[in-house]
């Protein structure tokens, strides 16, 4: 196994159980991102799944560096059914392997870059993909998954008091840089489905809500990564917004496990929410519980919300319908993530 906290291993052990990912097996998976914070733990399960519960799967993790890869995974990079694959989103692909399966997570996922790299931003997402379902087409590939985002959804109208679901969509500035990554994931969307109806590939879209845990990079600047890496660093959390905004926290396992759940269990064509229904607080809520776990001061300095979704809370009882169930409380995925930052 990659070097991993036997807790957060044992987080691994009970989604699989719960979501019945044991299934998955003898099959071929690509995965791009894979160093990201959701791609790191797809294929922590899928390295789980081989060496804990020999399912011989082989696991094709793309990534721009090796030395990253290698820093994630250790030996297992070394192993049989682990094959690294150069890979920028930005750029043409000329993959020489076949798979079953493939999972698209690459994207720049840094707010701070989407304005000073809004092209590659933008780009990254369509680009990226429209290369991945041309191999899919070419390979004859099973299914691809696309990981989009919540932020497809837009600012919500004021005074909105119910989750959101997949039928639903808010206002983007069409003219604003910073929603090129917001753009770039709704086009995405709409390219799946193009494919689909066109050449018959298979893909299913999984909307992430606001995903956390112990694999955030250090370029990772979202409120509740400067949380988690205050409470490990022993530092006081400042925060600089009213922090009454609604959010979907969701552990990367979990998020994981759905997006595996979805490579079998998925609908063809379809948009699912990935959200733990157990987690969904305010900012100020998630702020006082890391504070809380991590033994460190809250402190609220000037007030500023000018930026951001509104409200970004969604109903993930699309994907639970089909037998789909989080395991990771906030309190235990909170605790998880401090102990073990990167």
């Amino acid at each position: 196994m990659s070097k991993r906290s036997e807790n957060y291993l044992r987080l691994i052990k009970i989604a699989i159980d719960t979501n019945n990912l044991k299934k998955f097996s003898g099959s071929s998976v690509l995965v791009t991102g894979g160093t990201g914070l959701i791609g790191t733990s797809i294929v922590d399960i899928f390295i789980y799944l081989n060496e804990k519960l020999n399912k011989n799967i082989d696991i094709f993790v793309a990534s721009r560096n090796y030395e990253h890869l290698v820093k994630r995974f250790g030996d297992v990079c070394e192993k049989e059914y682990f094959h690294f694959v150069k890979y920028d989103a930005t750029k043409k692909i000329n993959f020489n392997f076949q798979v079953d399966y493939i999972i698209q997570g690459a994207s720049n996922a840094n707010p701070n870059l989407y304005i000073k790299k809004p092209v590659e931003t933008l780009m990254g997402n369509i680009f990226g993909l429209n290369n991945i379902l041309d191999y899919a087409l070419r390979q004859k590939t099973k299914r691809v998954v696309y990981i989009s985002s919540s932020e497809v959804y837009g600012n919500k109208p004021e005074g909105r008091n119910k989750l959101i679901n997949e039928e639903d969509f808010g206002l983007v500035d069409k003219l604003n840089p910073r929603f090129s990554y917001t753009n770039g994931k709704r086009a995405a969307e709409n390219l799946c489905i193009d494919y689909a109806y066109e050449y018959g590939i298979e893909s299913v879209i999984i909307r992430p809500g606001h995903i956390y845990s112990s694999n955030i990079s250090k370029g990772d600047n979202r409120a509740a990564t400067d949380f988690l890496r205050c409470a490990y660093e022993d530092r006081t959390i400042e925060m600089y917004s009213s922090g009454n905004q609604l959010r979907s926290y969701c552990h990367a396992i979990d998020c994981a496990s759905a997006i595996i759940f979805s490579l079998i269990n998925g609908k063809n064509c379809q948009a699912y929410n990935v959200s733990n229904k157990d987690s969904v607080v305010t900012i100020r809520q998630f702020a006082k519980e890391v504070a809380r776990i991590g033994q460190v001061n809250l402190i609220c300095g000037k007030v500023n919300d000018s930026n951001g979704m509104e409200y970004s809370a969604l109903d993930s009882s699309k994907l639970e319908n089909l037998g789909w169930h989080a395991v990771v409380n906030l309190r235990e995925g909170i605790k998880e993530a401090i102990a073990d930052l990167n």
